[in-house]
């Protein structure tokens, strides 16, 4: 993987590193045009004028087309520009209400016990391994509001960062053609 396939640079597996996952959340001084999702609705929009060029979706060219585009966001790491961060300030982050695992909840029905991924991380794995975190053991309430923060942080970036980079496309692609651009969205919830 590259590091622009995980969303981030650095990222995670690069050198850097040591071939660890490298850090889970962090402000990030990159624009937006500099992050993996800025830099696919870049070469989205590139495709999309290239198509133009060609007579490719002009009216009355018989050549429609369909064109997908893929975001990575909002999938960890959680690391997106400072200018996100600062919309949301780490005091007013609510701390889940009970961050223990429901009683009688199986630990096989839970994904990797819910830290699987984290742990991989050099920021939170060490966290996890001081507090003895596991399954039946949460982390400190500080580093479980630091996580939230970025989580907070990923989440509401994405939705603003990812629309913006979909009409980003959409414009585009109504520009070029003459026409409105169809658009589909499916959203991975996982």
């Amino acid at each position: 993987m590259t590091q622009e396939q995980w969303g981030t640079i650095p990222g995670p597996h690069d050198p850097v590193f040591h071939g660890t996952m490298g850090i889970s959340l962090n402000q990030s001084d990159l624009e937006d045009s500099q992050q993996t999702d800025g830099m696919l609705a870049t070469n989205a929009v590139l495709r999309l004028a290239n198509f133009s060029r060609e007579g490719i979706g002009k009216p009355g060219a018989n050549r429609p087309f369909f064109h997908a585009v893929g975001f990575h966001k909002p999938h960890l790491p959680h690391i997106v520009p400072k200018k996100y961060y600062d919309l949301y300030n780490p005091a007013n982050i609510s701390l889940a209400p009970n961050p223990r695992v429901p009683r009688g909840f199986r630990e096989e029905n839970w994904h990797a016990d819910g830290t699987f991924e984290l742990r991989e991380y050099t920021n939170a794995g060490p966290v996890f391994v001081r507090d003895n975190q596991s399954f039946g053991t949460p982390v400190d309430e500080e580093y479980a509001r630091k996580l939230r923060h970025g989580y907070f942080v990923r989440n509401g970036m994405s939705v603003t960062f990812v629309l913006r980079m979909v009409w980003c496309v959409t414009a585009c692609a109504s520009a070029l053609t003459g026409k409105r651009a169809e658009l589909l969205v499916v959203q991975d919830v996982l």
